[in-house]
């Protein structure tokens, strides 16, 4: 049974809503990679860590070819990654911490695969479990980011694209991560049997 999920994927694949659904189906929380990379880059500066301020700090960055874009996403994903190393060993070795779903595009999968997180070494290679949610058709993602808000109106319309191409690319890196890890990579599409699809791999949860 595990203590610990990840959700990855690419901007627009459903992480969030999945992850929400999940944890409140569970009864567990949901912690979101992009508060634990927001707050790091509150207390730090682009000089400590450029990698993570990568988007903060690139010269009109959403004007940029989509493969800057994507490898943008990787080189903060790293950084996320480790990061998120300690929140993991948290929940393996505190008691009463109780089991968390922790969902964003900064989870890779060699973060999913590792068998010891900081000072921890899994007894159980199933108490660290990943899913990564995958959408082949970038016109898919860009409706997407376009419903759900979250100031994507403020970009241009070529900004959007670019956008959505950079997170297309992005997610067939993490695709292929995954398959290569072994980390199950599931189609977002058709959404009303994600959840189902999902629950059928991690419905055992550890309280």
């Amino acid at each position: 049974m595990w203590q610990v999920l990840l959700i990855g994927g690419a901007s627009g694949t459903g992480k969030t809503g999945l992850a929400q659904r999940l944890g409140q189906k569970l009864g567990i929380s949901v912690l979101l990679a992009d508060d634990i990379r927001l707050a790091i880059q509150h207390i730090s500066t682009p000089e400590q860590f450029p990698d993570l301020h990568f988007f903060l700090t690139y010269p009109n960055i959403w004007d940029q070819p989509a493969a800057t874009l994507r490898e943008g996403w990787i080189t903060v994903a790293r950084q996320v990654s480790t990061a998120l190393e300690m929140v993991i060993a948290h929940h393996l070795v505190v008691s009463g911490v109780g089991s968390v779903i922790i969902e964003g595009d900064g989870i890779l999968p060699n973060l999913a695969v590792q068998n010891q997180f900081v000072w921890t070494k899994l007894d159980s290679p199933d108490l660290v479990r990943s899913i990564f949610l995958h959408e082949p058709d970038e016109s898919v993602l860009l409706d997407n980011m376009r419903q759900r808000g979250r100031g994507f109106d403020e970009f241009t319309t070529q900004q959007q694209v670019n956008f959505a191409h950079g997170a297309w690319l992005f997610g067939n890196w993490l695709q292929s991560e995954a398959e290569k890890c072994v980390c199950p990579v599931i189609p977002c599409r058709p959404w009303d049997t994600l959840d189902e699809r999902v629950s059928s791999i991690t419905i055992e949860v550890s309280h």
